[in-house]
């Protein structure tokens, strides 16, 4: 019937209550109304299946404010196999909330500049693999973000000629060689043109990964570039 039969510290004092003071209250006293239509549901299924495991329920301190728990439930049964208690333990993720929509926010924001620089980007993973790429991109290779993002290597972007010596660069790179940062290759498009493309690359910190702007300049006297840039 949802009566309280025990509660440890923690649990009560996370609420804001004393241990004393919830013992034979109703659960309800732990939830608000809206919060309480989903604990009864998620006890039905408990009742059913005879336990859940890591779900997020969110809770209502003694003051009134709000919080995500993240709780394990299990039913016990007595000798002739009739449910006798429902038993939860829960931890408060508040600040893991609070770290995960940070992150998200971060990962906005960087998805705004990285779409909007005005050049063509891509982030390769360590096996070449294109992670991401934004719109300038797609003009400048001719193939849309979902044929390549996840699916497609660089390698197949790189003329034939400039391949080794990029690939090369590629894994001195991660390995900690000393390589240059800026210089030109050889494109190709999906139409199989040749671009002569500009490229400055860095390794994200802390990670395998580059990321890597690219500006065409098949238009410009570029002999000069090139030679200066690669080795």
């Amino acid at each position: 019937d949802g009566t309280l039969q025990y509660v440890n510290k923690y649990f009560a004092e996370v609420h804001g209550y004393r241990v004393e003071e919830l013992i034979g209250k109703n659960l309800s006293v732990f939830h608000n109304e809206e919060q309480l239509k989903e604990v009864n549901e998620i006890n039905k299924r408990l009742i059913k299946e005879g336990g859940y495991s890591a779900l997020e329920v969110w809770h209502t301190r003694k003051d009134g404010t709000v919080f995500p728990m993240l709780m394990n439930g299990v039913l016990i049964r007595d000798e002739k196999g009739e449910s006798q208690f429902l038993a939860a333990t829960a931890i408060d993720i508040t600040e893991i909330k609070k770290a995960q929509e940070k992150i998200e926010e971060n990962e906005r924001k960087y998805r705004t500049t990285f779409e909007h620089t005005g050049t063509a980007m891509m982030v390769i993973e360590e096996d070449t693999t294109i992670s991401m790429v934004n719109s300038e991109f797609e003009k400048l290779s001719g193939y849309k973000k979902e044929e390549i993002e996840g699916k497609m290597s660089w390698n197949i972007l790189v003329h034939p000629e400039d391949l080794e010596w990029m690939k090369k660069y590629h894994y001195e790179r991660r390995g900690k060689g000393k390589v240059p940062k800026r210089y030109e290759f050889r494109a190709l498009d999906r139409f199989g043109n040749i671009k002569n493309v500009f490229l400055t690359i860095s390794i994200i910190p802390g990670t395998g990964k580059s990321i890597a702007s690219l500006i065409d300049i098949t238009s410009k006297n570029s002999t000069n570039f090139y030679r200066l840039y690669r080795r």
